[in-house]
């Protein structure tokens, strides 16, 4: 029986002695791999944002109801340089102004939904209605009919919807599986019209007095259309600080005690070791 119990006790301290060690030595893994998925996050999401380029493409004139009404479609091809996805569309409708005297003429302006994937490029169309008539002294048709170029200023307000998964198998950007945050900006563009089908590049600025309209024969600038510079403030810096302390508190505590649990194993095993 003495030497059952003996064999009994003896057993018994070498399981103990592996859960002593496997659970540490296990723990600090996967501490450690935390902190390495931390770091290599928070250098994916530095900078959190950085402003999408775009540059003017495809422009249509489409002919509605009437010769006075008239329809454009402008789009851009634009460049997302984030790791995330980034949603555009039109929150609420425009204003659309007509000749340098700034004729209201319309403000029906849609922007569809366009997806900007990660990394990539997409297109974002910019849909406008046109009603020349409401020019009371119509001056306007002279200028549109007689085939001369006239100026078309146009105010769209734009969401912006930055939407973003930190876990690889988070569902939701809610709680922390990501963020999720919208901002709304407002564009100012204009671009020079001669009917019956010729537009010329768009261009967009912080305010009308800085817009600078090409002709219709001119090449569009990298970086004359819709602009994403508005996608700044209070909203990104605080979500950017959210980011930061949570990554940087994740690569602390998974590199400090993940490390320092990975070395107690070590040295227990080498103790163990000279004691036997």
């Amino acid at each position: 029986m003495g030497f059952i119990d003996e064999g009994r006790a003896m057993r018994h301290r070498s399981c103990r002695r592996m859960a002593c060690t496997i659970v540490p030595a296990l723990s600090g893994f996967l501490l450690v791999l935390l902190a390495v998925w931390a770091t290599l996050l928070f250098q994916r999401l530095t900078p959190l944002y950085t402003p999408i380029i775009c540059e003017t493409g495809l422009a249509k004139v489409r002919t509605a109801t009437s010769d006075s009404d008239i329809e454009l479609v402008l789009s851009s091809k634009c460049e997302n340089h984030n790791a995330y996805d980034v949603a555009t569309a039109s929150s609420k409708e425009g204003s659309v102004f007509m000749g340098k005297d700034f004729v209201l003429v319309s403000s029906a302006i849609e922007i569809p939904r366009s997806m900007l994937p990660a990394s990539g490029s997409g297109s974002v169309d910019l849909h406008i209605k046109l009603n020349v008539t409401v020019d009371p002294f119509g001056s306007l048709l002279g200028y549109v009919f007689a085939g001369e170029e006239v100026p078309i200023y146009i105010e769209s307000r734009v969401d912006v919807v930055i939407d973003t998964n930190l876990l690889p198998f988070a569902r939701s950007s809610s709680g922390l599986g990501g963020f999720k945050t919208m901002q709304a900006m407002h564009e100012r563009c204009g671009f020079n019209l001669q009917m019956p089908s010729r537009i010329g590049p768009l261009s967009c600025a912080g305010s009308f007095n800085q817009l600078e309209l090409q002709n219709v024969s001119a090449h569009a600038k990298k970086d004359s259309g819709l602009s994403f510079d508005g996608v700044t403030g209070s909203v990104i810096d605080e979500v950017t600080h959210t980011k930061d302390v949570a990554l940087i508190s994740a690569m602390s505590i998974g590199y400090g005690v993940g490390i320092v649990l990975v070395l107690l194993v070590i040295c227990t095993g080498e103790v163990t070791m000279l004691k036997s």
